[in-house]
């Protein structure tokens, strides 16, 4: 399943404030190679080529 996500982990994209600068440039160096990440203390991001592809690693992410 990990293998959907572009490697054989997610990465966890240090922690900075909420709506920062330095999260924002956080989130793009853990998102370089994969397709999710983890935001230390916030949550996760997962893109996709289109919105249903979205979805469905967001899904395979929580199960």
């Amino acid at each position: 399943m990990i293998a959907f996500f572009g490697g054989d982990s997610i990465p966890c994209a240090k922690f900075a404030l909420p709506g920062s600068q330095e999260l924002s440039d956080n989130a793009v160096k853990a998102l370089k190679k994969h397709k999710a990440c983890l935001l230390a203390n916030h949550g996760v991001i997962v893109t996709g080529s289109d919105l249903e592809e979205a979805l469905f690693l967001a899904e395979e992410l929580e199960v």
